[in-house]
């Protein structure tokens, strides 16, 4: 998950409807892969902010899809109001004092929707919606650094090898080279895990053949 928390900015999108703060937010929503503050319906968001929940709390995850994925945990919820004035409440991976993953509603309007935090400090900020806003998940959550991918390499139809294409030197992340010479009959796949490409997964959906 991602450790940096984002720069809050205090613009907004216009295109669907001008929305007025009272204060400055108190909670920035960021893609759950890069932290770009742009993100699409359907995908996973991160909210950053102080005092969000009294506790870390993970969804028992026993499926796939934000389906399997509960709308309270730790006693905590989340209300989305988007440009439309539809009212949501999103599903959450994880809540915790200072981040919160959750799945931002597949149905979300385009434009800027307000999230709410269901404590009694009040918490709110603006999510920034667009249609796409594709994302590769990084080593750290931004966008500057190294994609958190994985070198899968196969042979008769089993998975032989996974190797990380980054690791830590002194504590910094870098790029690892990598192996891919190897025996006869190995295939290599690069894995890279993305979000953000709402309705149009067909679009972004490239296979790396090593």
């Amino acid at each position: 998950m991602p450790s940096m928390r984002p720069h809050i900015i205090f613009t907004c999108l216009l295109s669907a409807g001008t929305l007025t703060f009272g204060q400055a937010p108190t909670v920035t929503n960021a893609s759950g892969a890069n932290s770009r503050l742009v993100v699409s319906p359907d995908s996973i968001v991160s909210a950053w902010g102080t005092g969000l929940s009294t506790q870390t709390v993970a969804a028992n995850i026993t499926g796939t899809g934000s389906s399997t994925l509960p709308n309270t945990l730790g006693g905590l919820q989340l209300s989305l109001k988007d440009s439309a004035n539809a009212t949501f409440q999103p599903a959450l991976y994880m809540v915790s004092p200072t981040q919160i993953n959750y799945v931002l509603p597949a149905n979300t309007a385009l434009g800027t929707a307000v999230l709410s935090v269901s404590t009694s400090a009040g918490l709110t900020g603006p999510v920034y919606v667009s249609n796409v806003a594709p994302a590769i998940f990084t080593v750290n959550g931004t966008m500057a650094t190294i994609p958190a991918a994985q070198l899968v390499r196969f042979n008769s139809g089993a998975v032989t090898a996974v190797d990380l294409v980054y690791q830590l030197n002194s504590g910094d992340v870098v790029a690892r080279q990598l192996n891919v010479s190897g025996s006869s009959g190995d295939s290599f796949y690069l894995m890279v895990f993305k979000l953000g490409e709402g309705a149009n997964r067909h679009l972004f959906a490239p296979e790396f053949v090593l």
